[in-house]
């Protein structure tokens, strides 16, 4: 239980209090219950209502959630601003937190997954796995743009992360899956995209109803 794990790294910590990992895990195991206590307060709050309003419900608690491991992920990579992993691991975090923001947050959470990404490569630039995320962050950038150059731009340097890992990678059942991922990948890009798109068409086309409402 999360109860007992917690017990255990509390000992570890006592025994080695400079162990920064132990600390980093016990912070983890501390939000994964407020995780768990978070998702039943929304379950309760989903009975009696409508699919729309059930969805909003499920989309605030995915957001939460989210936004709890990117808190875990910034205390990770201040602890230890050099560790490429963590910094990589607060990008990703960055980027499926931006999935489910508007078009302004999203923007402002992108641009963070790209520096801390970069920093990631500086440290280890041979890390074929953090290449990709900064491909994918840039394509997802390329989208939120409304500057046609600045759109293509990203969009190549995407490209280009995208073939240099697929380069680098020898074995024939990776690829396939990394092609499975980028369809993926993909996919959640164009609806998030819809999604954004449909949250700001809405209050135009109710505006021009009333423009032309006699």
């Amino acid at each position: 239980s999360l109860k007992a794990a917690k017990a255990k790294f509390e000992e570890s910590m006592r025994k080695d209090p400079n162990n920064v990992s132990y600390q980093q895990m016990f912070e983890q195991l501390d939000s994964a219950h407020e995780q768990r206590k978070q998702a039943h307060e929304h379950l309760a709050r989903l009975e009696g209502k409508s699919e729309d309003e059930k969805q909003l419900e499920i989309r605030s608690m995915q957001t939460q959630m989210l936004d709890s491991v990117v808190h875990g992920n910034r205390k990770a990579v201040e602890s230890d601003p050099n560790n490429a992993v963590a910094l990589s691991e607060l990008a990703k975090s960055l980027f499926e937190l931006s999935m489910l923001q508007m078009r302004d947050e999203a923007t402002g959470s992108l641009q963070e997954a790209l520096d801390v990404c970069q920093k990631s490569i500086l440290i280890n630039s041979k890390e074929s796995a953090v290449i990709w995320v900064r491909g994918v962050l840039q394509q997802a950038y390329s989208m939120l743009t409304q500057d046609a150059t600045e759109e293509a731009r990203l969009k190549a340097k995407a490209k280009d992360d995208f073939d240099k890992v697929m380069n680098m990678e020898t074995d024939t059942a990776k690829r396939d899956a990394l092609k499975k991922e980028k369809e993926l990948l993909d996919g959640t890009m164009k609806a998030w995209m819809e999604n954004i798109n449909a949250v700001y068409v809405a209050p135009l086309n109710q505006i021009a109803r009333k423009m032309h409402s006699p």
